[in-house]
């Protein structure tokens, strides 16, 4: 019990951002103008998804709304959208996701989740979208990627960052942010220092006997990812006594440390998607 309260807690503290948050929204007002957008679009019958539209806040100050949405081609095949509000009733811009223009050869089979990848004071919030995704012979799962200026309250595609981590397989939020992490980033490889994150978390991957052979697997450290935690990735080595493709670094699981109390979570047991728990520490003997 102790131990699912400290859990709780560090979790808490660590996926909240102090100065930007996501917070549920009335999307009635928006449903006609979304409709209207969506035919400019080309997309019959946009309308937005409830669970999945939110309101963009820095430092408790509302900058405006985002919107999923869903519709239907002449086809009736499934298409999503994103859309951006600054005022209660009227849509600023309008941005056709899966089923449409690029991803035009899949469809739409719903959106999955919204959240926040961006760290705390970053200039630009960057927001990914889960969707599921439909091509002829499979089905998959799609991720594309937004930005919003804060200052100036407007929302784009995040084009570059969308072809680097959209078609990854990214199913849960934690999946998405460790892929963002990774490629927008500090996010540097280096052996364990003394008095760091990486030396204690190869102390516990030994202590603990936690991958198959301590030699064989590498630390990708980013620092601050966020607030007062860092993250550690533990990813496999190839080449010399490592079996595998030298070229590719297959992530195992990951490690976060607070900074402060140095207390660890870890999705060793869970790492698809991305569920933690309490990792012990322990000297490698």
């Amino acid at each position: 019990m102790k131990n699912s309260v400290l859990l709780f807690a560090f979790c808490a503290s660590f996926f909240t951002y102090a100065d930007t948050a996501l917070k549920p929204v009335d999307i009635s007002p928006y449903q006609k103008s979304l409709y209207e957008a969506g035919e400019k679009s080309g997309i019959n019958n946009a309308a937005p998804v409830a669970k999945q539209s939110f309101g963009l806040y820095t430092d408790e100050k509302k900058i405006g709304t985002f919107i999923s949405g869903q519709g239907f081609s002449e086809q009736n095949s499934g298409i999503c959208l994103i859309s951006w509000a600054t005022a209660a009733d009227n849509i600023d811009v309008t941005i056709p996701t899966i089923g449409k223009d690029r991803w035009e050869a899949e469809a739409c089979n719903g959106t999955v989740t919204v959240g926040v990848l961006s760290p705390e004071g970053a200039e630009q919030v960057i927001i990914g979208v889960i969707y599921k995704a439909q091509s002829p012979n499979t089905s998959l799962m799609e991720s594309v990627i937004f930005a919003i200026d804060k200052q100036q309250q407007k929302l784009t595609l995040d084009q570059t960052l969308t072809e680097k981590i959209g078609s990854q397989g990214a199913s849960t939020l934690g999946s998405l942010r460790r892929l963002y992490q990774q490629y927008a980033s500090n996010s540097v490889e280096q052996p364990p220092t003394e008095d760091s994150s990486l030396l204690q978390v190869e102390e516990v991957i030994k202590a603990h006997k936690l991958v198959p052979n301590a030699a064989c697997v590498n630390y990708l450290l980013t620092k601050n990812a966020e607030p007062g935690v860092d993250l550690v990735d533990i990813v496999e080595k190839h080449g010399g006594d490592c079996p595998g493709d030298p070229e590719t670094q297959p992530r195992l699981f990951s490690v976060y440390v607070d900074q402060k109390s140095k207390q660890m979570i870890s999705d060793k047991d869970d790492p698809v998607e991305g569920n933690f728990t309490l990792l012990q520490p322990g000297k490698a003997g």
